[in-house]
């Protein structure tokens, strides 16, 4: 059988000696590369929307949650206030976490949200009350945008059971 060389040249030799990339090549791959950024890019920001989105809605759904249970536990009414122009909310009577002096606000314009509160119907107002029972004085439903992505969290009139489908 015949030996075979081990080296097997593929391009000639510059006239250093070394082997290199043409601009041909290296344009064709700048060009690949900028192309899959391209299509990754809005993938990502979309992404990224949706989880802004589902953090601000479990926060919200969390949130009600407590004033529901908090007004269970003191067998007393319990008021949360939406905010739209300010896309906030606040329960009245209880104290903010991080200023005890203050009232417990949530701004969810804010990191890490950075979402938009489009509406809150509370039965025709802006004010959700749950009674001693943990019962609302209404169906509520309230809009929250991220980008292109909405999402409504939603308290069942009947159960006050909160929900963000």
């Amino acid at each position: 059988m015949p030996q075979l060389s081990g080296r097997c040249r593929t391009r000639a030799p510059t006239a250093t000696g070394v082997r290199a990339f043409t601009l041909l090549e290296l344009v064709i791959v700048l060009v690949i590369v900028a192309m899959l950024g391209a299509m990754a890019v809005p993938r990502y920001v979309q992404a990224v929307a949706r989880n802004r989105l589902d953090a601000a809605a479990n926060r919200l759904v969390a949130d009600l949650t407590l004033a529901r249970r908090r007004a269970i536990a003191q067998s007393r009414s319990q008021k949360v206030g939406f905010d739209v122009s300010t896309e906030s909310y606040n329960f009245a009577g209880i104290a903010d976490f991080a200023h005890p002096d203050g009232t417990y606000t949530v701004s969810l314009a804010a990191e890490p949200y950075l979402a938009n509160i489009e509406s809150a119907d509370c039965g025709g107002d802006a004010t959700l009350i749950f009674n001693g029972f943990g019962y609302p004085d209404s169906a509520a439903t309230i809009q929250l945008v991220v980008g292109n992505e909405k999402r409504s969290v939603v308290v069942d009139a009947t159960t006050g059971g909160v929900s963000a489908p």
